[in-house]
């Protein structure tokens, strides 16, 4: 490709022509040479102008070309990746779906391990229920005779499971009563004894005469039993002048200090 003319170019030839031409004043052929000199010159130089202008323009072309193959392959390479896309999200669609169905089978069998559990706590609920009952039944209804005598109050009768009602839809039930002559000492008994319990208990002492007005000429003393009694619970309940009955073996004892006064109602 030839290069284009530049103003020193340019300079230099208008130069030339100013030499001839003042040659030419002194020789007027040379004149008629210069002349035809200057016309063959513009000619080139239209000519390579010509040459030039085509030149650029299929440079254009070409580069329109270049443009254009980019763009189809910025089109090839956007269709790939909207094709990577959807296989993509298909393989999404395919591991949430197979996600979905693991976490549905975990969650049935965390619902079975549930209901397993639930059936295995409510079968525990219903040994703990038939072992309270023995251990009210089987152990602190007839120790109370023994352990109550040995603190100088003998047990005549021993009752289980007293209930009263009063007008008013007022209820109370004692779970078990031990009386003699004189004395009726009134037994809570729980599972698992807390001092919420012995503050309950110690209210419905308070309210005993009341619903058992049979016992109002007799003096009315007070006892909570456990199978499991919370820490501090027995200290509570001796300082609100309760007897503390506890599990000790396959036997029950009362844990008072023999100098224990208990509580008069």
């Amino acid at each position: 490709m030839a290069q284009a003319l530049t103003v020193d170019d340019i300079l230099k030839m208008f130069e030339e022509t100013s030499r001839l031409i003042k040659e030419s004043a002194a020789q007027a052929a040379a004149r008629q040479k210069e002349a035809e000199a200057q016309a063959a010159a513009r000619q080139k130089e239209a000519e390579a102008q010509a040459a030039a202008r085509q030149k650029e323009a299929e440079a254009r072309q070409k580069e329109a070309e270049a443009r254009q193959k980019e763009a189809e392959i910025r089109q090839k390479e956007a269709e790939a990746r909207f094709e990577r896309k959807i296989e993509e999200n298909n393989r999404m669609l395919q591991e949430s779906r197979a996600d979905a169905e693991r976490r549905h089978q975990e969650t049935e069998r965390m619902f079975q391990e549930t209901d397993r559990k639930m059936k295995e706590t409510s079968t525990r609920i219903g040994r703990l229920g038939e072992r309270w009952g023995e251990f009210v039944e089987g152990l602190v209804a007839p120790a109370c005779e023994t352990m109550f005598m040995e603190r100088g109050i003998p047990a005549h009768k021993v009752y289980s499971r007293v209930r009263a009602r009063l007008p008013g839809n007022r209820r109370m039930e004692i779970d078990l009563l031990v009386s003699n002559d004189t004395v009726v000492v009134g037994v809570e008994v729980k599972s698992n004894l807390r001092s919420e319990d012995v503050r309950q208990h110690v209210e419905r002492l308070g309210a005993f005469k009341e619903f058992f007005p049979e016992f109002a000429r007799k003096r009315l003393m007070g006892a909570v039993a456990g199978i499991v009694v919370e820490e501090g619970v027995a200290e509570y309940a001796m300082k609100q002048g309760l007897f503390v009955i506890m599990q000790s073996g396959d036997n029950v004892r009362l844990i008072n200090e023999p100098a224990f006064a208990p509580r008069i109602w």
